[in-house]
C-alpha cells in the first residue's frame, strides 16, 4: 500500500518541486489548495494528485479532511510570503502563517503520522554578523519573519510537549525551476533571455542560495529518517553567501547576456552576513548540498530557456 503524504502550499515554488519528486517516488500525494489557487505549476500533474479545497483557517473542515485521509506524512509549506520586498500586515501574517499552522498541527493531533515537516525561513534570524546557527537569538525585522518565528516556536513547543515527530526546516534562499516570477533570479533570467537592460538597486546584498533539488532532498531525508528529529529546527542552505553582483555576473555567463546591467549603490557595502551554518543539519539528516551555485544556476537557466512561456 502506498504511503499517503499530505502537502500544503503544493502550488508554490517549493511545493511544486516537492510533489513532483513524491510522485516519482510513488507516494499517494494529497494536496491542499484554495479555490483561487493559481495552478500553473501543477496543471500537467493534476491527474496524479488528490487535491482538496479546504482553508487552513477552517479548523472543522480541516479536521474532518485529515481524519478521512489519515496521512502517514504531513508537509506544511503554505505561507503568506514576502516577495519583491513587500511585507504584509502583522494581522494577516499571523492569521495565515501562525494560526493556519496551529490549526493544521492540532488537527493531526490524534493521527499517528510518521513525520510532520514544518517549513521555516532564514528571515526569522534577522541581521547577523556570523553564519546563522539554529540556537542563535532570533531578531526578525519584518511582519512575515515575526509570524514565521512564532510558527517555528509553536511547532517546537508542541513537539517537545507531545513527543510527536515534528521537525522544522528553516529554508534560506532556494532557487530553480518554477520559482516565483517576482524573485531576483527568475526575474533576471527572464529579462536577460529577452535582451532587456537589467537594473539592480542593491548589488552588495548577500544571500545563501540553495538549489531546489538539494532543498527537496532534505525533505526526503526527513521522511525517510524521522527518528530523533522531534522538536528539531534545521537550517537548509548551502553554507555559503553570495552577493547579488556576483550572482548577476554568473547569470550573465550562463545566459550569454550581452546587454547592460545598471547597478545602484555599488559602493554601499553589505553590513551583515546572510549565511547558514549547516553542521547540525549534516549531522542530523546526513544531508549536504550536492549542487554548487554554478551547477544550479546552469540547470536553472536551461530550464528557463525551455519554459520561459510561464513567465511571459
Amino acid at each position: 500500500m502506498k504511503k499517503k503524504i499530505f502537502v500544503t502550499g503544493a502550488t508554490g515554488f517549493v511545493g511544486t518541486n516537492l510533489i513532483r519528486r513524491l510522485i516519482r517516488e510513488n507516494y499517494e500525494v494529497h494536496i491542499l489548495k484554495r479555490k483561487n489557487s493559481n495552478i500553473w505549476r501543477i496543471k500537467d500533474i493534476l491527474t496524479k494528485l488528490h487535491p482538496h479545497e479546504v482553508d487552513l483557517l477552517n479548523r472543522k473542515r480541516l479536521l474532518k479532511l485529515l481524519h478521512t485521509i489519515k496521512p502517514n506524512v504531513v508537509i506544511h509549506l503554505a505561507n503568506l510570503g514576502l516577495y519583491g520586498g513587500l511585507d504584509t500586515s502583522l494581522n494577516k501574517s499571523m492569521q495565515v502563517n501562525l494560526f493556519g499552522t496551529v490549526n493544521l498541527i492540532e488537527s493531526t493531533d490524534s493521527i499517528d503520522y510518521e513525520c510532520f515537516i514544518n517549513t521555516g525561513s532564514s528571515s526569522e534570524y534577522g541581521d547577523k554578523n556570523t553564519p546563522m546557527k539554529e540556537y542563535n537569538r532570533c531578531e526578525p525585522t519584518s511582519n512575515y519573519a515575526l509570524a514565521k518565528l512564532a510558527t517555528t516556536l509553536y511547532a517546537k513547543s508542541y513537539a517537545v510537549k507531545t513527543k510527536k515527530p515534528l521537525v522544522t526546516l528553516r529554508l534560506f534562499s532556494p532557487y530553480g525551476p518554477f520559482d516565483h516570477p517576482l524573485r531576483l533570479i527568475p526575474q533576471t533570467i527572464h529579462k536577460m533571455l529577452k535582451g532587456e537592460t537589467i537594473h539592480i538597486k542593491n548589488p552588495n546584498t548577500v544571500r545563501d542560495y540553495i538549489f531546489i533539488e538539494d532543498v527537496i532532498e532534505a525533505f526526503i531525508q526527513c521522511i525517510n529518517n524521522p527518528d530523533k528529529l522531534s522538536g528539531e529546527i534545521l537550517n537548509i542552505g548551502s553554507g555559503k553567501q553570495t552577493c547579488v553582483k556576483d550572482m548577476l555576473e554568473l547569470l550573465t555567463k550562463k545566459v550569454d547576456f550581452k546587454n547592460q546591467i545598471i547597478y545602484d549603490d555599488l559602493k554601499n557595502p553589505q553590513k551583515f552576513m546572510w549565511q547558514a551554518n549547516i553542521q547540525k543539519t549534516k549531522q542530523k539528516l546526513k544531508w549536504y548540498p550536492k549542487k554548487n551555485l554554478s551547477q544550479g544556476i546552469e540547470e536553472t537557466v536551461n530550464w528557463f530557456k525551455e519554459n520561459s512561456c510561464y513567465y511571459d
